[in-house]
């Protein structure tokens, strides 16, 4: 017999079993310690750099941080030293173009991290999120839902975030250059539990509670893998 190499497999082949001998697996002993030995080699291999994707302006507790392939930019980074050569992810800050924006505190640079993203979704390929009916798209003459192709090849997508488990319905537009085929979108039937911004007092029929700003801001973990697989798809003749 073929000598083992790992722990895992001499495991497997050497150490006796007690009791009434169990039925044979669909794989063999031998396949099944290939198969782990596959996949521990695919989770150290490295990443190939056309299958990197950035993602810029996340959260300091993002999802993004620990998914594989993926290059996340926080504020302590500062994505605006991002090199670019890949495509990209890209939640630039939105309280400056939200519906909200006449309550906004923004600070005096910010609204440029957003024209960043746009700029650098046109130049690599990739996609942007931010809110519906975001300004932003006014002020970088951004194709509205529905509306067809702009000159750098963007189209814009709306989405309940509450579709990748958001607790709130959370309508959200995407900008996405170089992806004529995006993955499939799930649907989520029901009514969200939760409301972005609750205006109807407790005791009222329709009330619902209101998120706080973490559970506000966050990505859904689903959202962020379904943006990050987006992404990869995306190619922009000449990046």
């Amino acid at each position: 017999m073929k000598q083992a190499n790992d722990a895992y497999t001499r495991d497997l082949i050497d150490k006796p079993k007690r009791g009434r001998p169990r039925k044979v697996d669909a794989l063999s002993q031998a396949e099944r310690a290939a198969k782990y030995r596959a996949r521990k080699r695919s989770l150290t291999a490295p990443i190939e750099r056309a299958t990197m994707v950035a993602a810029l302006f996340v959260r300091e507790d993002s999802h993004y941080k620990t998914m594989r392939g993926v290059d996340a930019w926080d504020a302590t980074r500062d994505a605006r030293s991002w090199p670019g050569g890949v495509p990209l992810v890209a939640h630039p800050p939105c309280r400056a173009w939200g519906r909200l924006r006449g309550f906004a505190k923004p600070r005096p640079d910010e609204k440029d991290l957003a024209r960043f993203a746009v700029a650098n979704v046109r130049k690599w390929g990739g996609v942007l999120e931010h809110p519906q009916a975001s300004t932003l798209w006014i002020d970088q003459g951004l194709p509205r839902p529905g509306t067809g192709f702009d000159q750098f090849g963007g189209w814009t997508l709306q989405v309940p975030q509450y579709w990748f488990g958001h607790q709130a319905e959370k309508m959200t537009w995407l900008y996405i250059v170089g992806c004529p085929d995006i993955p499939a979108i799930p649907v989520r039937v029901g009514r969200p539990p939760m409301v972005v911004c609750n205006s109807l007092p407790p005791g009222h029929p329709k009330h619902r509670p209101g998120m706080h700003t973490p559970q506000r801001e966050r990505t859904p973990a689903d959202f962020a893998i379904w943006l990050v697989e987006l992404a990869r798809r995306c190619r922009v003749h000449g990046a």
